[in-house]
């Protein structure tokens, strides 16, 4: 179990870190979201969140 653990926990410090490395991207999207809005446009945004977020925790619902 411990070993599960501190897998799990490595594989979030990754995406933590890839993150990090592309926080001036993510910044930039942001600005550019928030220049749409002002300007009265609209954003459209897709993806699979939900399935992500069962993805990560579907191992603590055994």
């Amino acid at each position: 179990m411990q070993q599960f653990i501190s897998e799990y926990l490595d594989g979030h410090q990754k995406v933590l870190a890839k993150l990090q490395a592309a926080a001036g991207d993510i910044q930039q999207a942001a600005e550019r979201c928030i220049a749409a809005l002002a300007n009265g446009h609209k954003l459209l945004i897709c993806g699979n969140g939900a399935r992500r977020r069962t993805r990560s925790t579907w191992p603590l619902n055994w």
